[in-house]
């Protein structure tokens, strides 16, 4: 059964309009791309991502997220995001700093983490209602690596096949 979440991704909306913006005109999407590729040489590694989020959007500086969003957005076994990914590239940083906050909200250890107990207590924030055979199954299907706990990539899988919306 699902109903309304109660995990908020709001603090992202006036930034995410903002990049709209940027990302419809021609001209503003050039600025930032060569803000990102600062030394011009047409692609950009992690470490040129996180300084410019760092630096022009810090409220998307989130660690895990934007290692999702990166790998997310490199494809072929390329360890960079060339230009015509760029786009792709601010889609996946808003998408997977939203789960963040959602993840962050389940994960009341702040491990990084969701064990079983979070993961029951949480599952009513993102608005579904399991009973506890359910609950316990669906952890079990989450936690691919049968560790005991949530990882962050496995949390943004799951959410992905089930096509939750964040916001």
């Amino acid at each position: 059964v699902v109903c309304a979440m109660s995990v908020s991704t709001e603090r992202f909306d006036n930034l995410e309009e903002r990049i709209r913006e940027i990302v419809n005109d021609k001209e503003a999407l050039l600025k930032e791309w060569n803000a990102l590729d600062y030394n011009g040489n047409g692609h950009v590694s992690l470490a040129e991502i996180d300084r410019w989020i760092q630096n022009s959007f810090p409220i998307l500086n989130n660690k895990p997220a934007m290692m999702r969003a990166y790998k997310n957005t490199t494809h072929g076994g390329n360890d960079y995001v060339e230009k015509n990914e760029f786009i792709s590239l601010l889609r996946n940083l808003f998408v997977y700093n939203r789960l963040w906050e959602v993840f962050q909200a389940i994960d009341t250890g702040n491990d990084r983490r969701i064990d079983l107990d979070e993961f029951k207590s949480g599952i009513g924030q993102l608005g579904l209602t399991y009973s506890e055979e359910e609950v316990l199954n669906e952890f079990k299907i989450i936690d691919a690596n049968g560790g005991g706990q949530i990882l962050f990539a496995e949390f943004c899988s799951w959410v992905a096949k089930k096509k939750f919306p964040i916001d």
